[in-house]
């Protein structure tokens, strides 16, 4: 049930009533975003040939997954329309630092899943842009996420995200 809600959980989070979205961290924007570490664990690759699409499950391992949730609050001229997304990517256990460009992302299985309060995109590996961080402490990592996203389909089209963050630990 843990996999499901994990797979599932970025897919539920909010949705766009515009199309074109820049979601850059602003304090003038009012979005806000949350970071994420868990240690044990890594992202495994599910395949759902019928369905057409991937989805990113979660589960015990021997990586560290972060997550970047980002939420837009309220968009101008629409009804109902909060939104959000989630960038969730895996780094090595025993590394203090890392940084990811464009190939690396996708060998680290990054990913994206938008959504909102009507329907969502299913996740989504990226392939363009920039993923680092640093080891602050035993409990804490700082994470830059500057990365090109790519349409799933007429849902929603995110362009970027630009986020950085403090990551605090999720334990199992």
């Amino acid at each position: 049930m843990k996999k499901i809600a994990l797979v599932f959980f970025p897919i539920l989070l909010f949705i766009a009533c515009q199309k074109r979205h820049s979601i850059e961290s602003s304090l003038d924007t009012g979005w806000s975003s949350s970071f994420y570490y868990q240690d044990n664990a890594k992202i495994d690759t599910l395949t759902h040939a019928r369905l057409g699409y991937m989805t990113y499950p979660i589960s015990r391992g021997d990586k560290i997954v972060f997550y970047c949730n980002v939420e837009t609050g309220v968009k101008d001229n629409a009804s109902d329309n909060e939104y959000g997304l989630s960038v969730t990517f895996q780094a090595d256990a025993n590394i203090t630092n890392f940084t990811y460009k464009d190939e690396e992302l996708a060998a680290h299985l990054s990913h994206y899943a938008s959504g909102g309060a009507w329907s969502g995109t299913f996740p989504q590996l990226i392939y363009k842009g920039t993923i680092s961080g640093r080891r602050l402490s035993d409990s804490s990592w700082r994470v830059y996420v500057d990365v090109q996203l790519a349409q799933r389909d007429d849902i929603i089209e995110i362009t970027e995200v630009k986020q950085t963050g403090i990551c605090k630990p999720v334990y199992w």
